[in-house]
């Protein structure tokens, strides 16, 4: 099997290019299933998601895609809904009569429990800030705290089928600017919220997107804490978040290398409706 990746967005949401660039770039790469996600509508404004009025549009579009290329690869419809109970209430019941193939469940929004702001983890350092400052009284254990909590709700309650850049708080940490992943606090937040993915039998996503975009020099989430969802025998599945076709198998070399250090031989993919294990090989 060849790569593939689930985790896309188009023109639809903060992407660029059409849904059938693309189809057309994953069949030059050799691609023989491709998904599409893009960001779920919220009812609060943000500019990097999708707007209600064209999730028909969406859904149809990739739909006729399906029928267009069958044969040619497999292409599947899912969304990445944003899970924050404050700011966006119950974010997943009412998409699920789209019949989506598959949904990647994402923490972005954080929210103060006082003035009910909200802005992104993944925003700009001074977004960051804000939340440490503001929402969490400068306590970045409190901050860390929050976000796993969110993100073993997602997992509880909206079971996605892949639960996207697990530690994408780390956004902003490079050289350990806000804490250390070797401190036992933070370890425990990650220890806590695998045993909740490995319950929920959820798989993690190994994502490039970061490097791509040149964000990170590293994966979502650390090697650290894929080689903890290795021994507790937790999928992945690998994927580059891409915001452009360009980007579709981003870092997957090299990253199927660190994968393999780490003791992965395989990853979890969707294929013709079904979830399967397959090499983790070009």
């Amino acid at each position: 099997m060849s790569y593939a990746n689930y985790h896309t967005h188009c023109r639809f949401c903060d992407g660029e290019g059409e849904p059938e660039q693309f189809v057309k770039q994953a069949i030059d790469f050799g691609f023989k299933s491709i998904g599409f996600s893009s960001h779920a509508p919220i009812p609060i404004y943000e500019n990097w998601v999708m707007k209600e009025e064209v999730l028909e549009e969406y859904c149809s579009t990739i739909n006729s895609l399906k029928e267009k290329y069958k044969g040619r690869i497999d292409i599947n419809l899912g969304m990445e809904i944003d899970y924050n109970p404050e700011a966006i209430g119950n974010n997943y019941e009412r998409f699920l009569s789209l019949n989506l193939d598959y949904v990647i469940g994402a923490v972005h929004i954080m929210t103060d429990k006082n003035s009910k702001k909200h802005t992104c983890v993944d925003g700009t350092k001074e977004d960051f800030e804000m939340i440490l400052n503001e929402f969490c009284s400068g306590d970045i254990k409190q901050l860390i705290s929050k976000y796993y909590s969110l993100l073993r709700g997602m997992v509880n309650e909206i079971k996605p089928s892949i639960i996207a850049h697990f530690d994408l708080v780390k956004k902003h940490n490079k050289n350990n600017n806000y804490y250390s992943e070797d401190e036992a606090w933070y370890k425990d937040e990650v220890s806590e919220t695998l045993k909740v993915i490995k319950e929920n039998k959820t798989i993690v996503e190994v994502n490039t997107g970061a490097i791509a975009r040149e964000y990170l020099t590293s994966m979502y989430p650390s090697d650290q804490i894929l080689a903890e969802c290795k021994k507790m025998n937790i999928p992945i599945i690998l994927s580059s978040d891409a915001h452009k076709p360009k980007h579709l198998k981003f870092y997957f070399d090299e990253a199927v290398k660190t994968l393999k250090n780490i003791g992965y031989s395989e990853q979890t993919i969707l294929y013709k409706g079904n979830w399967i294990t397959v090499d983790l090989k070009c």
